[in-house]
């Protein structure tokens, strides 16, 4: 099973190890690499997304800018989601 990059992983193992393979389930993947535009855009994210934020602020922040106009309710969700405060008080991913 595999959902988003995940899914293009387990196509990728499936291709290189079909005989470990009877069936999979593959949900919601993105562009694969011959598609330029979603490619790029999916490498531009993932070089300018931080990988920590000095508050829990500065995180929610940075989610807004990629949700739009999300409510504060659903961007507060996504927050304690996505994010976890380290003992240092430095807020990272939390996966």
């Amino acid at each position: 099973m595999g959902h988003s990059m995940g899914g293009i992983n387990a196509v990728a193992s499936a291709a290189d190890h079909p005989h470990r393979v009877i069936a999979a389930i593959i949900e919601d993947v993105g562009p694969w690499p011959e598609t330029q535009s979603g490619w790029g855009r999916i490498a531009n994210e993932l070089d300018n997304t931080p990988s920590q934020f000095d508050s829990w602020d500065d995180g929610k922040e940075f989610l807004a800018k990629q949700w739009g106009t999300r409510s504060a309710n659903v961007l507060e969700e996504r927050a304690q989601n996505s994010l976890r405060m380290l003992e240092s008080g430095v807020v990272t991913w939390k996966y």
